[in-house]
């Protein structure tokens, strides 16, 4: 890696000298308003210019400015310009309630805050009402005038940030040899994750980080000069910020756009994007869309969707068999494939371009003209989605990180996906799959991951406790359990070895605090929450049958025996009030967080059996042992 292209900016920069005129960035002023398009010149002067904002304010190398705010173009510029300041962004969504701000701020030790707009402003202020510790706040949006919120510290709109920069050429310059000094080592963001406690987890990243990606990440997406990603998901993920910066490395531009599907298939069309970023929900979403029209259209043309999807699914069976790509967890004969696969793809083939062109033109149509592919990450991918837009002709191509990561550990090969996995790890990162005992398995074998790249965070910040449990002797432990194929060396993720739970949406959930909550309830003696890889949490719920029984019973409802109190209808609803009285978002509760199902248990969970001797849940056990329950609450 040469001195110019250590860090993500000093790479923009090469891209603005080599496509000035080329376009960066696409977004709306306002979501009535057409997209406007800014050059790479002009992005890089914006950025320019903020940067010497920050350093008329005194940010200089090292610092930490806490950033609150959602998908916009001054999130951009400030991200692009603290990095090639050397300070370090402390990101967060503004959907983040008071006191994550509040704590993120006071933990991270941010002195400057940048804030979208004065809701975030009214949220932090509830939980430190003189914004003690912070020394100037920064809104991108001035609504109103926030001048009777904050008495004691300035509060200035990014619009008089941006004036004050662009009134400072010398300072400009400035940035510049900034950017210069700029190494693969410097810190470059402090991006906070849930903890096991039920606080945020501050993951430190270096510039090596997303950099190492960059360097390797283009043999999986050949994204090109004059390409278009286009922006749904969170900007202050790692997910999507990663493949912000590998869209900008290569001379590609971002458009903005909202995880709305009817705002969203509409953008697509306009901007014609070639790559879409997206989480399994979104997908899911596009699928249950084109299932309800289908519900909806005539028999016949029901009918002739259903078998052209069932022809083109087992078309592209054929063919993943016939080119090697069949992931198997036992060893296989690839000749042997080749020679079953033959004759049914043969035979298969023309029916399988008529159903392409009678039912499948069209859907893709949805994602414009130029589309490649879409990047699904941030949980797994539903194998029936996968085979769906496989059959439709819709390449997603699953990857697999973690924001410890920056995050790309792995993703399947654009020009040879292996379905149904997450592809082998990129090019320079050593992996092993792991016993209980950190023995390595061989292919075939379920065991926990572990990951040896220069990408690895540096630490959680202030915690070396954490640290220790997931960095050991250079391996970072991913906390989930996976397994290798036997015939193309890519990876299957399993599960989780850690109790974090990954919803399809991408939004991570440490249970243990919600169980917590819902112990507090007289009517529930015990309770795991469940929904891994699901659209939404379900919880297992453990009565107390003589609270739950004398509430049934003041409710003028009888029944017989334990299990005829659980299936009572009475005893639901009161558990279900107590649910969505307990989870909300009065108490601090997001909307993700919200249990949409659960199960009542006839029998509580055993002692020493699926819960220990310090009462702490065996969630694999449980999980296992209770299969039947889980499943009837995500089969409504």
């Amino acid at each position: 890696m040469s001195k110019q292209e250590a860090t993500v900016p000093q790479r923009i920069r090469n891209q603005v000298n080599e496509r000035p005129e080329m376009a960066a960035l696409h977004y709306r002023p306002t979501i009535r308003e057409d997209y406007v398009t800014l050059s790479f010149r002009d992005f890089w002067q914006k950025v320019r210019e903020t940067a010497a904002a920050f350093m008329d304010l005194g940010i200089r190398r090292g610092d930490h400015v806490a950033l609150i705010s959602d998908n916009r173009k001054e999130w951009m510029f400030c991200d692009i310009a603290l990095m090639g300041l050397g300070a370090v962004d402390v990101p967060r969504g503004s959907d983040s309630n008071g006191e994550e701000i509040s704590y993120i701020i006071e933990h991270s030790d941010s002195r400057v805050v940048v804030l979208e707009n004065i809701a975030q402003l009214k949220k932090l202020l509830e939980y430190n009402a003189d914004a003690s510790g912070i020394e100037k706040i920064i809104l991108m949006d001035m609504n109103e005038d926030a001048s009777g919120l904050v008495k004691k510290i300035p509060v200035l709109s990014f619009e008089e940030l941006l004036k004050k920069g662009e009134e400072s050429p010398q300072l400009q310059d400035a940035f510049e040899k900034e950017v210069d000094a700029g190494t693969s080592e410097d810190k470059s963001t402090l991006i906070y994750t849930s903890g096991t406690t039920g606080k945020p987890k501050g993951v430190l990243l270096t510039q090596k980080s997303f950099v190492f990606q960059l360097e390797r990440i283009y043999p999986n997406i050949p994204l090109k000069p004059g390409h278009t990603l286009i922006s749904v998901l969170p900007i202050w993920h790692t997910f999507e910020r990663a493949c912000e910066y590998i869209t900008l490395n290569n001379g590609g531009s971002i458009a903005y756009s909202k995880p709305v599907g009817s705002v969203m298939l509409k953008d697509m069309q306009t901007i014609n994007p070639q790559w879409f970023i997206s989480v399994p929900r979104i997908w899911e979403s596009i699928y249950e869309s084109v299932q309800r029209k289908m519900k909806k259209a005539p028999a016949l043309t029901r009918n002739i969707f259903t078998l052209s999807t069932q022809v083109s699914k087992l078309w592209f069976r054929m063919d993943d068999m016939m080119r090697n790509r069949v992931p198997s967890i036992k060893p296989i004969y690839p000749a042997l494939n080749r020679s079953l696969a033959a004759l049914p793809w043969v035979v298969l083939f023309p029916f399988k371009k008529l159903a392409d062109i009678l039912v499948f033109k069209k859907l893709r149509g949805l994602l414009g003209n130029k589309f490649i592919s879409g990047v699904s990450g941030g949980g797994a991918l539903p194998e029936h989605i996968d085979h769906f837009f496989q059959a439709a002709g819709i390449s997603v191509l699953e990857g697999y990180g973690l924001t410890e990561t920056a995050p790309v550990i792995a993703v399947r090969v654009c020009s040879n996906p292996i379905p149904r996995t997450i592809g082998a790890p990129l090019t320079g990162i050593e992996f092993k799959i792991v016993d209980k005992k950190n023995n390595p398995l061989p292919p075939g074998k379920k065991g926990k991951l572990l990951v040896k790249t220069p990408q690895v965070m540096l630490e959680y910040y202030k915690n070396p406790e954490a640290t220790a449990e997931v960095l050991k002797d250079g391996w970072f432990d991913t906390g989930d359990l996976a397994i290798e194929t036997f015939n193309n060396h890519a990876l299957k993720i399993v599960g989780r070895a850690k109790e974090t739970i990954v919803l399809r949406g991408g939004e991570n959930i440490e249970p243990s605090p919600i169980e917590e909550q819902l112990l507090s309830s007289p009517l529930i003696s015990n309770v795991m929450i469940v929904g891994q890889d699901m659209k939404y949490l379900g919880a297992l719920i453990c009565p107390d049958m003589e609270a739950l029984g004398e509430a049934v019973t003041a409710e003028g409802d009888s029944w017989i025996g334990n299990d005829g109190l659980t299936r009572s209808q009475t005893a639901r609803n009161l558990i279900n009030q107590e649910i969505q009285r307990l989870i909300s978002p009065r108490n601090g509760y997001k909307s993700y967080e919200k249990i949409f199902g659960f199960a009542l248990l006839d029998t509580p969970f055993e002692d020493e059996t699926e819960i220990t001797k310090t009462l702490k849940l065996k969630r694999a056990v449980i999980t296992r042992r209770r299969s039947k329950e889980i499943d009837s609450i995500f089969k409504n």
